[in-house]
């Protein structure tokens, strides 16, 4: 059996979501269609997704079903273990399933691969690094707005914990830029050259037209995070997603909502 995954249910409410999102859901999707049937076998026909990613699967779908309805009755009628998501705390066995499954169903395209590799040879030059990861914008409507001095206690934790004084930061939000130049000065890098940030809390994925540059500044974060010995971040889908394909490779993680 193969599962068609697409998002033309509106109950995904698809044009409000953002690029991680959008994958970190194709994984659920295809994790329970693995549960269902032990395959990987998915077709995945999400535009934004087949620009930066490379499908696994290419057999047959003469017997094929729509795994993302099937998703959203089962979710609806309370049958799927919502345990972990991007608003709660990673566990690391539950961060190597969703590995497991986005390797089984997606790699990132390797002329974008290669993109990235070069870039961040560039922006920090073979250096050991933290990654810290701010979701701001409109976050605060689903979740406490995290203090910034509570942030800058975790972090200092981090960098003392682990003797490393560069910063790699993804954020969305100026005022998170700002704060954090501001205390740690020129031990923090951000690769941003178009000064794609929110000034106005609202958030970028909703306001931004061309949404391809977006969402390939958007992986290239998720991309440079989980190549970060050790990763601090905030709930969203961007630092869940970095925790998923990093998760074989970060020395650890901390997460700065946590008071």
């Amino acid at each position: 059996m193969v599962g068609n995954i697409n998002f033309n249910d509106s109950r995904y409410r698809y044009d409000y979501k953002g690029f991680c999102s959008i994958v970190n859901q194709i994984i659920d999707i295809a994790g329970l269609h693995q549960k269902n049937h032990k395959n990987f076998n998915v077709v995945i026909n999400e535009p934004q997704t087949l620009k930066l990613f490379k499908p696994k699967f290419n057999g047959n779908t003469e017997y094929s079903y729509d795994s993302s309805v099937f998703f959203l009755e089962e979710f609806f009628n309370g049958r799927i273990d919502n345990t972990y998501n991007a608003h709660t705390l990673a566990n690391i066995d539950d961060l190597k399933n969703k590995k497991l499954i986005l390797d089984s169903i997606l790699e990132i395209k390797q002329d974008i691969k290669s993109q990235f590799e070069s870039e961040l040879q560039n922006l920090l030059n073979g250096e050991e690094f933290i990654g810290i990861q701010l979701r701001g914008t409109d976050k605060v409507t689903e979740i406490s707005e995290v203090p910034i001095d509570n942030i800058f206690k975790h972090i200092d934790e981090v960098l003392n914990e682990t003797k490393i004084n560069k910063i790699f930061l993804a954020t969305d939000d100026m005022k998170y830029l700002s704060a954090m130049t501001n205390r740690y000065g020129e031990d923090v890098v951000k690769y941003n050259t178009t000064n794609l940030f929110s000034h106005d809390s609202k958030p970028l994925h909703t306001t931004i037209t061309n949404r391809e540059k977006m969402n390939l500044f958007v992986l290239r974060d998720v991309y440079f995070l989980k190549n970060s010995k050790y990763l601090c971040y905030t709930y969203s889908n961007v630092g869940h997603l970095a925790l998923i394909m990093g998760i074989h490779n970060l020395q650890g993680f901390k997460n700065l909502n946590e008071i």
